[in-house]
């Protein structure tokens, strides 16, 4: 039996986003993560990346001003972004 490793996620939205493309997709971050708080908020969901979800709020509001919404896949994006070689890590 080998030994499990845990592996701790921080995942956020760009810092400072200035270009439409990096305004997408710290808009979809932002959405991303906000799902994620609320899925772990209500129990459906344990672990996963601590999420500042006042940066989050911050930025989709931001983005909402500047004409940037979620794209409506924003989530699975996300979430297939996230994947980690099986071999080297465990969630």
């Amino acid at each position: 039996m080998t030994d499990k490793k845990t592996v701790t996620l921080t995942i956020e939205p760009p810092r400072n986003p200035t270009t439409p493309d990096e305004w997408q997709n710290a808009v979809d971050a932002a959405k991303a993560l906000s799902v994620l708080h609320a899925a772990r908020s209500y129990g459906l969901v344990k672990g996963g990346p601590k999420v500042d979800v006042d940066r989050c709020d911050e930025l989709l509001e931001q983005g909402l001003r500047l004409g940037v919404t979620p794209r409506p896949d924003a989530v699975e994006r996300f979430v297939e972004g996230w994947n980690l070689p099986d071999k080297e890590h465990e969630r």
